[in-house]
């Protein structure tokens, strides 16, 4: 997982991904808010190229946060994940969680705004997040870490998240690092 903590958080990215998580070449993925709605468009940024608003993104280690603070007058009022889950050996959708697994490698991506897999054109790649302002949480582990992809996603279901209210950003979820499940056996978050 690689991201660009705090890189000019509520300015137009035009080809800037903030947040990339790359198991293989084609099994990947990345948050964006598009800057078009057209999929096919030539604006920049376009719906997959780079961000219309980019996020304040902060990353320790296999966990990352993503916020997005959209402004009203943008003509796009969603974010979305790209995952295309033909390309992982493993995917599953939980309210607003995707799980995915490709060889000994996990991850988890949730978003406070919820999530809806699209059925177009994007379908088994794009999940959408409605909504202007959200916050994305994304964790990548391995098998030394959490012994199966099913222990993983328990972990991460039970890792307790709150509301709280940030100075200069909006309602959001945090996770409290020091706590997750006990069956596990470690913090799911370090």
């Amino acid at each position: 997982m690689t991201s660009a903590a705090d890189f000019r958080p509520g300015k137009p990215g035009i080809r800037k991904n903030p947040l990339q998580l790359t198991f293989t070449p084609t099994a990947q993925l990345w948050i964006s808010h598009p800057g078009e709605r057209a999929l096919y468009g030539k604006g920049r940024p376009s719906y997959w190229a780079g961000n219309g608003t980019l996020p304040r993104v902060n990353q320790y280690k296999g966990f990352a946060t993503v916020f997005y603070d959209i402004a009203p007058e943008h003509p796009v009022d969603f974010t979305h994940l790209y995952l295309p889950t033909m390309e992982f050996y493993l995917c599953r959708v939980q309210g607003p969680w995707v799980f995915a697994q490709e060889g000994d490698a996990y991850c988890a991506v949730y978003c406070s705004a919820g999530l809806t897999a699209q059925r177009s054109a994007n379908a088994e790649r794009e999940f959408i997040a409605p909504g202007r302002r959200c916050v994305w949480l994304v964790r990548a582990a391995q098998t030394d870490e959490f012994p199966s992809f099913a222990a993983f996603i328990t972990a991460m279901l039970a890792a307790p998240l709150e509301r709280w209210t940030p100075s200069g950003l909006p309602a959001a979820l945090r996770t409290r690092y020091t706590e997750c499940c006990a069956a596990a056996g470690t913090n799911a978050f370090r």
